[in-house]
């Protein structure tokens, strides 16, 4: 059995990506496939899966693969994902901040 730690924007609301994870995972039965996205994020309602820090997973597991998800038309931004993983109440909060220049 192979570990394989596949990262991607599985981390929150990205429809081509939760297929493409649940996929994959589909496909790989019979080996661990672990989801890795940029924060913490319980999908087990949606995926039926917890998603970790892929540098969480990088730093403290040995894997065997490592399959990267997704693909952008522009690109996204670190910035720009992490808020696509706040609530609408974080979403303001990090506006009054950024007005603040904090």
């Amino acid at each position: 059995m192979k570990r394989i730690l596949f990262v991607g924007a599985i981390d929150r609301d990205n429809f081509g990506d939760l297929l493409f994870f649940l996929f994959c995972r589909r496909l790989l039965q019979g080996h661990e496939v672990q989801a890795g996205g940029i924060v913490f994020s319980d999908m087990r309602r949606l995926i039926g899966t917890l998603v970790f820090p892929y540098t969480q997973q990088l730093q403290h597991y040995r894997w065997d693969a490592v399959v990267v998800g997704g693909g952008e038309l522009g690109g996204v931004s670190l910035e720009i994902a992490l808020r696509m993983c706040l609530s609408p109440s974080q979403e303001a909060q990090f506006h009054t901040l950024r007005s603040q220049r904090r």
